[in-house]
This record gives structure tokens, C-alpha cells and sequence, in this order.
């Protein structure tokens, strides 16, 4: 077999091959013909139903490709083809417009049950793809966009894409939606604080290379870098994680620590040996009142090594002590 029906073989297997879409086959076919002959981009999609490209997309001006703006119920096919724009920074500061999405921000909670895969988006100075609650996004390979690679609103699903080059996260998930086998890098090359993902809980493997996700899928615990008194334990885990009760980080071989969020040590890899944290220990009366108050005692956890039979030294101090924080991902 050629080297060049070897691509075109996984191409189709992995189904980023163009198919011409079939006449009625009641999808809604759009081409650069038929957006051009209706006015120009954003292509505005008012109406649910399924809708299917039949020729790449290129977007000369700095506006979005394809604007969503019916509540929801929408399948999008790229089949195969590339949505290309004309931006070229990637900072946080670029214009807000997504690529293909909704004219709101995903939490807005618009927009929801919508589809998209099978194609490329690049070069615009928005986010790529930006969708309500329940999206779906598969088999996309997306690259060079101002803000985030791929966003999605609650209860989404977001798998086996590629991000390459973002001016802020790669992948943005709310609450609820789940992620699997995506592949991102060069994320936050805006400077602005991103992860290549951010949110959402992995059913699977993901690869980041800014250690932000697990191979294998297991669930990330961190310990925090800045210290907290046990009064604000409760808070202090970032969006997505929570304060650790102890029989969710007992093994730490079983799960996956997040160096881009916790706190490192020179020279080590992995969860910090003897570190102290706040922990929901195994005292329900020394919890600082849920770790809301600076009254009374809390328990602190302290790890000495890694295994299944795990070495934890767990200690009551006072509340208004301030130590590290132990967080889980939800």
C-alpha cells in the first residue's frame, strides 16, 4: 500500500475525508458558493435540523464562520472540510467571536443539544468552537484561535479531537461535561493563565502537554502552592476539584497529581512527601465547623509514600493555623 492511500485509507477509517453530502438527504448543504450568494459570514444557523459542509470555508474578514442562534437541536458536519480564518494574533485580548458557535458565552445556557465534527477550524481570533449545554464535539482537529480551542456549556461531551495553539485554554469545560482521548497542546499562548483543560471530569486517556490532564483517566487530586487557614479550606480548591475527605486521596497510585495546579518540589515528580494539608479526616468534630470557621480544631494529612497501603500522617491542629490544601477532582 502507497504511503498516499495509506492516508487516504485513515482518513476514512477516522472520518475527516470529505463525502459529498447526498441530495436529499435532507441535511442543509453549505458551501462557500452559498454562503457568498447569501450575503457573506457568519453563515447564521436559525432553525434546528442537520445541517452538512460541502466545500472548506474561508473567512476573509474577522468575524465568525457560523453563528448559531436557534435554542438548540442542530448537527453540524464539517464532513471532512477546513474552516479557515484570517486571524493571526493569539491573546486574550482579541475580538470575542467564536469560529462556530453561539452568540452568547456557553454558560449563558443557550444554544444547547448541538453537534459538531468530522472537520478543521483555524485562525480566528475567537474561540474555535464555542456551544451551549449538552454539545458534542467530535473528531476535530483545531488550531491557532485567540481564545479557547473548544468551550461547551454544562452536561457536554467533548472527544477524540486535536488542539493545537490557543490564546487561551484548549479545552473549556462547565460543570458536568465529560472528556475523553483529545490530544491538546501549545495552549495559553496568550499568557492568560489557561490549561490546555480546564473543567469537566475524563472518562478516559487525554494527552496535555502542560501535564494538566491524566494518560490513563484517572481522577487528579493537587495540593495547593499558597497556604489557607482552615477557615477558608472549604474554598480554596479551584473550580472543578473539592476539599478531599480522606478515602478519595487514601491511594495515590490510583490517581493522577496535577503538577500545572499543586505544589511541586524541586527535583521531585508526583504528590509532595511530607507536605501538611487540610483534609476531611476521619474526625467528623474536627472539621472547623465544614472548614467555614476559624473556630475550634481541623485535621491536616501529611503524606510519607506512595502505594496502595498508603503512609498518611493525619494530626487536629487549630483553625486558625494556616496549611496547604488537599483538593479532588469532583
Amino acid at each position: 500500500m502507497g504511503v498516499r492511500t495509506w492516508i487516504v485509507a485513515m482518513a476514512l477509517v477516522a472520518g475527516l475525508w470529505p463525502v459529498a453530502a447526498i441530495p436529499g438527504d435532507g441535511r442543509i448543504e453549505i458551501s462557500q458558493a452559498s454562503v457568498d450568494e447569501a450575503g457573506g459570514f457568519p453563515y447564521t444557523i436559525r432553525a434546528p435540523g442537520s445541517y452538512v459542509l460541502t466545500s472548506d470555508l474561508v473567512v476573509a474578514s474577522d468575524v465568525g464562520a457560523i453563528a448559531i442562534t436557534t435554542p438548540g437541536d442542530v448537527t453540524l458536519d464539517l464532513n471532512g472540510f477546513h474552516v479557515t480564518g484570517s486571524a493571526s494574533c493569539l491573546l486574550g485580548s482579541c475580538a470575542q467571536g467564536a469560529a462556530i458557535g453561539l452568540s452568547g458565552p456557553p454558560s449563558f445556557g443557550f444554544g444547547s443539544n448541538i453537534a459538531v465534527f468530522g472537520g478543521e477550524v483555524s485562525k480566528f481570533s475567537g474561540s474555535c468552537i464555542a456551544l451551549g449545554s449538552s454539545a458534542r464535539v467530535e473528531r476535530m482537529y483545531v488550531s491557532r484561535c485567540g481564545r479557547n480551542g473548544i468551550w461547551v456549556g454544562g452536561g457536554g461531551s467533548v472527544m477524540n479531537n486535536l488542539v493545537i495553539s490557543t490564546g487561551e485554554n484548549g479545552l473549556l469545560l462547565e460543570a458536568s461535561s465529560i472528556y475523553a482521548h483529545n490530544s491538546v497542546r501549545l495552549p495559553n499562548l496568550g499568557g492568560t493563565g489557561g490549561l490546555a483543560i480546564r473543567g469537566g471530569t475524563a472518562t478516559a486517556g487525554n494527552y496535555c502537554d502542560d501535564g494538566s490532564c491524566s494518560a490513563e483517566g484517572e481522577k487528579r487530586f493537587y495540593l495547593t502552592p499558597a497556604l489557607h487557614p482552615g477557615s477558608s479550606a472549604a474554598a480554596a480548591c479551584t473550580a472543578g476539584f473539592h476539599l478531599a475527605q480522606l478515602s478519595e486521596i487514601w491511594d495515590p497510585s490510583s490517581l493522577h497529581y496535577d503538577s500545572v495546579m499543586g505544589h511541586t518540589i524541586a527535583g521531585e515528580t508526583g504528590a509532595p512527601m511530607v507536605n501538611q494539608g487540610w483534609i476531611y479526616g476521619t474526625d467528623e468534630d474536627a472539621d472547623c465547623s465544614n472548614y467555614t470557621s476559624s473556630a475550634g480544631g481541623g485535621q491536616i494529612a501529611m503524606l510519607t509514600a506512595i502505594s496502595a497501603e498508603a503512609q498518611w500522617i493525619i494530626v487536629s491542629i487549630q483553625c486558625i493555623a494556616e496549611r496547604r490544601v488537599w483538593c479532588v477532582e469532583d
